[in-house]
């Protein structure tokens, strides 16, 4: 069970458009060390919305390059774990072949 503190909660749309920018998140999400969070208790995403009270989202302007730069920057200034690198391009690359190669 990932702590509390090291779990996200991405607010998204379920239209045709957005696959790609919620795909892009979720990598820089769990890439950052954090995990995307699903509510296991009734009304829990009342208190993660308070949580962010008073922070200004982060705008990807519908690229997943930027949405995955926005998602670095922005838990980066949430935690005292240092992001070192904004490089995730080859990551992101070798995860997508391990994941093909596994699906034939």
């Amino acid at each position: 069970m990932v702590p509390y503190h090291r779990r996200v909660f991405i607010n998204c749309p379920f239209d045709n458009d957005y696959p790609p920018l919620l795909q892009a998140i979720a990598f820089a999400v769990i890439d950052c060390g954090f995990s995307p969070l699903l509510d296991a208790a009734a009304h829990q995403h009342q208190r993660t919305m308070s949580d962010v009270a008073g922070l200004d989202p982060k705008v990807h302007g519908k690229d997943p390059r930027k949405a995955i730069d926005a998602v670095r920057h922005f838990l980066a200034s949430l935690t005292t774990v240092e992001i070192l690198s904004f490089d995730y391009l080859s990551d992101l690359i070798e995860i997508m072949v391990d994941w093909t190669n596994a699906r034939p």
